[in-house]
């Protein structure tokens, strides 16, 4: 299982870093973030900031893991881990772009992130499993 846990992590912060400076791209964030720093300077920002999103997302992974193993659900396979992951990153992203609610406290932020990321990634495994033990019965 530890050969799993690390290639879930690989993968976590590559779909992070796919999904998250598109959703913001397609969002219109970009723009808005280039005016302030300028265009090269809002993609490394933006690209920096996913970064950190992947590393709280794959808090929310190991944390979803310790709770997985003590449940009768398989353990996550890498599609889920990567759907799990973009949906977490778009998430973030279009938050920060569309939200006109004043800025969250950094502390609670993250809590929120991490949390939410355990709950997806929980989620979609026990889905999984309903899905699976449904279509054999």
């Amino acid at each position: 299982m530890d050969k799993r846990i690390g290639a879930w992590v690989g993968i976590a912060l590559v779909a992070t870093l796919l999904a998250g400076p598109f959703s913001f791209y397609m969002a219109g964030g970009i723009s808005a973030l280039a005016s302030d720093v300028g265009e090269s300077g809002a993609w490394f920002l933006l690209f920096f900031i996913n970064l950190l999103y992947g590393a709280l997302s794959v808090v929310g992974l190991l944390f979803s893991l310790l709770i997985l193993k003590n449940l009768p659900v398989p353990l996550p396979n890498s599609l889920q881990v990567v759907a799990s992951a973009a949906i977490i990153a778009a998430s973030i992203n279009l938050y920060g772009v569309l939200s006109s609610s004043p800025a969250l406290d950094l502390a609670w932020f993250i809590l929120l992130v991490i949390a939410f990321s355990t709950f997806v990634y929980t989620a979609a495994a026990v889905v999984q499993c309903i899905l699976v033990s449904s279509d054999a019965g």
